[in-house]
């Protein structure tokens, strides 16, 4: 159903926002269901399309990087998914920053791939970086909590006192 929408996309508008949508979206399913190598063209067309409408340095094109780079991964092409993820996380760093909880994804993906090729020092390097953008944003996420925002325990009662048993 996905490829025919990708052809009717491809006919109707060849270079256009939707084709590269509709080609994210079926690369995105082949991933989730370990189709790699069927994916990867989707991923792929879907890459040019955003570097040429979007231009190189969009998120939309960090995100297809990644995409790509996992389903790389999943063929086991680890060389060329080192590189596609690195790109993706140096797009990511430079449009939202370095510490930015959402380069933590990138970052762990980058600590597999390297993990898988033998690089210990390098992935435990990612991998800690990582989790210290994970660490920070939960530290965040927690201190801007109000009290009213915090789940009630159910042996408490709503204002706070412990419910005495019936």
């Amino acid at each position: 159903m996905l490829e025919r929408l990708v052809e009717i996309q491809a006919r109707l508008n060849p270079d256009s926002v939707k084709l590269a949508s509709a080609c994210h979206r079926l690369a995105t399913q082949c991933w989730r269901i370990a189709y790699f190598e069927q994916g990867k063209p989707y991923a792929e067309r879907c890459l040019l399309l955003q570097e040429k409408l979007m231009g190189k340095d969009s998120l939309e094109v960090s995100d297809t990087n990644s995409l790509l780079a996992l389903t790389l991964f999943g063929l086991n092409q680890l060389e060329e998914a080192e590189r596609c993820m690195y790109l993706s996380l140096k797009i990511r760093e430079g449009c939202v920053g370095k510490d930015h909880p959402t380069v933590a994804e990138a970052l762990l993906s980058m600590g597999k791939i390297l993990l898988r090729q033998g690089k210990m020092e390098e992935a435990r390097d990612y991998q800690l970086r990582a989790n210290k953008l994970m660490g920070a944003r939960t530290r965040k996420n927690i201190r801007t909590m109000k009290d009213s925002d915090m789940p009630v325990h159910a042996g408490e009662a709503q204002n706070g006192a412990p419910q005495s048993g019936s």
